[in-house]
Parts: structure tokens; C-alpha cells; sequence
């Protein structure tokens, strides 16, 4: 009886590929999904997706990713291979400085900052030979 009631269930496949708008570039790893429901996938390398679902569950699908403004719209305007186009989502961001504090003398610029510091001097670098810094660093305490 189980086994009839499952073969009885209408599901319904759509499937589409999601683009960057004004190019036919494919949007790799953006979230598909039936509103109201957890049914949904992520679109693979190339854009492409598929999703299997209950018609009666949902009537809309919701695309989103990171860099591009979320889109929602009805799943019967969504044929079979078709495209979905996203747009970019440019931010504007606060103006970042970058500042650094030269330890200058030396030694004598460590008394100054708080915490651990170890200083290894041009002439220890050069005496050592070390090529990378994971050398460097494992002859530093702590």
C-alpha cells in the first residue's frame, strides 16, 4: 500500500541554468530553491541545475549567490533548459588604510609593544640561510 501511494505522488523536474546578465557566462555554485520548502541544489560548474519537487508544495523558486541580487520568480514562467539571468550585486565598500609600525633601533623598539616579541636581525637571517619563513619562525620561542 505504501509502495502505491509513493507511485501515485506527482513530482515535477525543473531544470535551467543560471548566467551572469549580458553575458552567457554560468553562475557556478548558486543556490536554487522552492519557496517555502527545503528543497533545492546548488548549480554546478557551468551554471546548470535540477530540482525534483511536489507541484502543490510551492509555485515560485529563489536563486541566489554571493555577488548577485536574489532572484524570484514563478517556476511555470521556468521551461526546461532555460536561462536565469542574475545581476551583479556591486558594493561599495569604506576605504580601508593599511598602517604598520616600523620597530626602528632594533631591540630597543620591543620595550615599546605590548605582549611577545621576538627580533631576528638581518645578520641572524643571513648566518642561518633559511629559505622560508616556516624555518625562520621555528627558531623563534613560543
Amino acid at each position: 500500500m505504501i509502495i502505491s501511494v509513493y507511485s501515485f505522488a506527482q513530482t515535477k523536474t525543473i531544470e535551467g541554468r543560471v548566467t551572469e546578465k549580458g553575458t552567457s557566462k554560468g553562475i557556478p555554485h548558486a543556490n536554487v530553491s522552492v519557496e517555502n520548502t527545503q528543497i533545492g541544489t546548488r548549480t554546478d560548474g557551468q551554471g546548470y541545475f535540477k530540482i525534483e519537487y511536489a507541484p502543490a508544495t510551492s509555485e515560485e523558486i529563489t536563486i541566489s549567490c554571493i555577488g548577485f541580487n536574489s532572484l524570484t520568480i514563478a517556476i511555470d514562467k521556468v521551461g526546461t533548459g532555460d536561462n536565469i539571468e542574475l545581476e551583479e550585486n556591486i558594493l561599495v565598500l569604506p576605504q580601508l588604510v593599511i598602517e604598520s609600525q616600523s620597530l626602528t633601533l632594533g631591540r630597543v623598539g620591543l620595550k615599546e609593544i605590548p605582549g611577545s616579541v621576538q627580533y631576528i636581525s638581518a645578520v641572524e637571517l643571513k648566518n642561518y640561510n633559511y629559505t622560508n619563513v616556516n624555518d625562520i619562525m621555528k627558531m623563534v620561542p613560543g
